[in-house]
């Protein structure tokens, strides 16, 4: 009997060691706080003061310690809206225009009054990839800049600018980064009357009080059409968009030889916002779980919803975290672990990872003593398949063994990858050199909508995935010895958007409006920026020839400048201005040193060092930077054996040999191989998009070499072309919208059976090629030469109007095994052939720089050393 008894209390025990989550209490807390009545949780609603009142509350209970002092509160206070003043107006010649008549100043606009001239910038756009500046042919310092809104060509197609998508050129912000960097001293911005609904009279709205704006730097007025006739009534605004918008030409001019004087007056708001924490007393180590929960209120900033001013209850985002760490805490508190537990609730995650910043910076217990911090966002939407990935698994050499272990008996399928950088508030804890972990079960099609509520969530689910963050904690408290950190240079896994030239750099957002630079909370590793020298803790104040007042400079900074421009750059660090640059690199294939067969390279033309990127065995082809990260691609046959392949059998004339090539993937250094192709034979002449999202690379897999398009990680692979012979070598239009590229199709019985022929003996000749153009869905496949040459290496200019090209259509040697090669142009629809290099030897494989202002090419040119010797070369392009 007693044994029975033993035996009951031991299972007893058991079971209370090993207490599910409660999914009651998880499906408790999130309708509370996706209830309507907490108002999303927007920053400045008495509903998100409520949500921490709840927070704080549900801590109390399950009797948590507060983190700060006698609080759960950690209050600070963050920039949030502003209130307008008198003194908006514009005034000429005794008229004077005020918010009520035809001006409102926009939310980003500086306070203060400037006196000048206006002179009339078009749509106020720089856009070198066009060819199109507004300010190339007018002196703006000094002046007051009126630009129309938009961008030229509005529902045209066919305009540079593809109207019915726009470009970031058409951002207010992006117009206001030109006229500063022009030297303006303030903007007037005017919506043009073409594509104007003239029924209606205009109205300039407010600017919503509800947002967390940044001071551009500069005064910026919105005026109606109407205020700009009555200022200037010779002004003909309408005549000057119909003759922009015809050729898309700038049509730039004075508008006042006399001074216009405009005035803005707006007062910076702040609002109180507040962290929620409580700790479960333990030893010394301590363990961080946390999740933001305010969100988008009634539509604030980053809503993605159609329909205006609409409760945004964020179920998923983030009251399923918050759940999560409340239910992970009571488990916690009541079966305790030996470490110290700090579970928080951040506030201003949406707002650019506000809560957690301030947090990490004041951290309420010893922050050297924190091993991990484990972060819940997104974590109510778990797949029917129970499969999870778990972010940040590679910030601790030991997190995969040690989740791998958690996951046993969940039912949950796990995959376990990634860094410690992200767009959640875990990257503050990682940037504070701590390792991390991000549960995340993915976007939907209710992120960031009004249509994310609580019957949508997978409360089931959820409860697994709260098991798994309280196995996990558990299993961190039993590891013995130190977690080893790991800072890695690899991207984010978790999206968000990207810019063409990377940095390498992480902003705090939560800096005070009234610092002028951009602070960083740190760089990536290996990143440009980190290999600049610059560091977490710097203020960026100048980036080239753009000052940095705030975020948007450097947005508008990285969108000035190109991969391959070297610029100087301007921080301030400890008190003190310091000046790096970043330098212009190349990426290459060479057969040099010990390798027998092309290896690829990169070289820095700042420091004139060429560094190993490929493996060093195998034969490699066709290396490509992907924009916007730290990445390279390659073809190599190295998996294939570390000896070079045979040379192609030369009885069969001169071919090139069809390798059993494969695609790689890798950062700048080397390190991270990817292989992305996974088919026997030809994968090779790969490049990529200039958005960085897409790869079109040659293949025959289908028994022909045909072009394919597949997405930057290998998936979704599709065939473009169909027509016998070869289509390779093709790379992207700048413009994205088209892929140009080398092509033979036999066209006689004889043709046909010599491609057979060399087609089996793994060969192909390419002594006979002609240029080819396609829409990047591979319609509208039309031919651009007709030289009856070996023409090849296609590379289209940044203004999407010329093709460069290596040809021997003009060789007057008569030598066929050692034809010259000379560097052509031609207009896209096979116009305007024109000749650009005349040397007798090898000029090819041309490529602009993405700014067009340098020309890269390899020649055989110089004091070559051998017979066929190639170099490369660079010069700048004047048109």
């Amino acid at each position: 009997m007693k044994r029975l008894s033993l035996l009951c209390l031991l299972l007893i025990l058991a079971a209370t060691v090993f207490a599910q989550p409660n999914e009651k209490r998880i499906r408790k807390d999130i309708e509370y706080l996706a209830d309507d009545a907490r108002e999303g949780r927007g920053i400045g609603t008495k509903g998100l003061n409520d949500a921490a009142d709840y927070i704080a509350k549900q801590m109390k209970e399950m009797g948590l310690e507060p983190a700060f002092g006698e609080s759960y509160f950690q209050d600070f206070e963050m920039g949030w809206g502003f209130k307008l003043g008198e003194k908006n107006f514009i005034t000429y010649k005794d008229q004077t225009i005020d918010t009520k008549s035809g001006v409102m100043p926009t939310g980003f606009s500086a306070a203060g009054e400037v006196t000048a001239k206006v002179v009339f910038a078009g749509y106020g756009i720089i856009a070198p990839e066009f060819e199109y500046d507004d300010f190339a042919d007018v002196d703006v310092n000094g002046a007051i800049v009126l630009c129309m809104r938009k961008e030229p060509g509005e529902f045209d197609s066919t305009s540079k600018f593809d109207g019915i998508n726009v470009t970031a050129h058409s951002t207010l912000r992006a117009k206001a980064g030109n006229a500063k960097l022009k030297g303006a001293k303030a903007l007037l911005l005017v919506d043009g009357p073409l594509y104007a609904d003239t029924t209606q009279a205009e109205e300039l709205v407010a600017p919503s009080s509800n947002e967390a704006y940044i001071d551009c730097g500069m005064p910026v007025l919105r005026i109606t059409r109407a205020a700009v006739k009555q200022l200037f009534p010779e002004f003909e605004l309408e005549k000057l968009q119909r003759s922009i918008d015809s050729n898309t030409q700038p049509r730039s001019l004075e508008v006042t030889e006399d001074s216009v004087t405009m005035s803005t007056e707006l007062t910076r708001e702040t609002v109180d916002v507040k962290n929620v924490a409580g700790v479960i007393r333990g030893g010394d180590d301590i363990l961080v779980v946390g999740a933001h929960y305010d969100h988008l209120g009634w539509g604030q900033s980053g809503s993605l919803d159609e329909n205006a001013h609409i409760i945004h209850n964020g179920a998923d985002d983030n009251a399923s975290g918050v759940a999560g760490m409340l239910e992970t805490a009571r488990n916690l508190k009541k079966n305790p672990i030996g470490s110290t537990i700090l579970a928080v609730a951040f506030t201003a995650e949406e707002t650019g990872l506000g809560g957690s910043s301030h947090l990490v910076k004041n951290f309420p217990l010893d922050l050297s003593k924190v091993r991990m911090m484990l972060n819940l966002d997104m974590v109510g939407r778990l797949s029917e398949k129970n499969e999870f990935t778990v972010l940040g698994c590679k910030s601790a050499t030991e997190f995969s063994d040690i989740v791998n272990r958690a996951a046993v008996g969940t039912d949950l399928t796990i995959t376990c990858k990634g860094d410690g950088y992200g767009p959640s508030d875990h990257m503050n804890f990682y940037l504070a050199d701590k390792p991390v972990l991000f549960f995340f079960t993915g976007a939907h099609a209710d992120y960031h909508k009004s249509t994310d509520d609580a019957n949508l969530i997978n409360y089931k689910g959820e409860a697994k995935i709260t098991q798994l963050a309280i196995n996990t904690l558990r299993e961190i408290d039993a590891y013995n010895n130190p977690l080893t950190f790991v800072k890695t240079a690899e991207p984010p896994d978790q999206g968000g958007g990207s810019f063409r030239v990377y940095f390498g750099s992480i902003p705090d957002y939560s800096q005070p409006d009234s610092l002028l630079g951009v602070l960083l909370s740190g760089t990536r590793e290996g990143g440009p920026a980190a290999t600049a020298g610059i560091k977490g803790g710097d203020l960026l104040v100048r980036m080239g020839k753009v000052t940095l007042n705030n975020i948007y400079d450097f947005v508008f900074a990285l969108r000035t400048y190109a991969p391959g421009d070297t610029v100087d750059v301007e921080f301030i660090r400890e008190g003190k201005h310091e000046v790096t640059n970043v330098a212009l690199k190349l990426v290459y294939q060479s057969t040099r040193d010990s390798f027998n067969c092309d290896q690829i390279f990169t070289y820095n033309l700042e420091t004139k060092e060429s560094k190993l990127v490929s493996t060093g065995t195998g034969a490699t082809t066709c290396s490509f930077f992907i924009p916007g990260t730290d990445e390279i691609i390659f073809s190599s046959t190295h998996e294939h054996g570390a000896s070079c392949p045979d040379k192609p059998d030369r009885s069969l004339g001169y071919v090139w040999g069809l390798f059993d090539f494969d695609v790689f993937k890798c950062k700048q250094d080397g390190s991270n191989l990817v292989k992305l192709t996974n088919t026997s034979g030809y994968d090779a002449e790969a490049t990529v998009s200039p958005d960085g999202e897409e790869i079109i690379f040659t293949s025959g897999r289908d028994g022909d070499l045909e072009l394919y398009i597949m997405d930057i990680d290998g998936a979704n692979v599709t065939r473009l072309t169909h027509t016998v012979g070869y289509d390779g070598g093709a790379f992207f239009s700048p413009d994205g919208d088209h892929i140009i590229y080398r092509a033979f199709h036999p066209k006689t019985a004889q043709e046909y059976s010599k491609w057979k022929t060399l087609w089996t003996n793994q060969a192909v000749s390419p002594v006979r090629l002609e240029l080819w153009i396609m829409d990047t869905d591979g319609n509208n496949q039309r031919q651009v030469t007709n030289l009856n040459s070996a023409s090849f290496c296609p590379y289209v200019s940044p203004s999407s109007e010329w093709i460069i090209f290596t040809t021997n259509w003009a060789d007057s040697t008569g030598d066929k095994r050692m034809p010259n090669f000379d560097l052509f142009r031609i207009r896209p629809d096979g116009s305007d052939l024109e000749r650009l290099t005349y040397g007798p030897t090898f000029d090819g494989f041309p490529m602009w720089s993405y700014d067009g202002k340098k020309l890269v090419w390899a020649s055989n040119r110089g004091e070559s050393k051998s017979l066929g010797e190639t170099n490369i070369f660079i010069a700048d392009w004047v048109e």
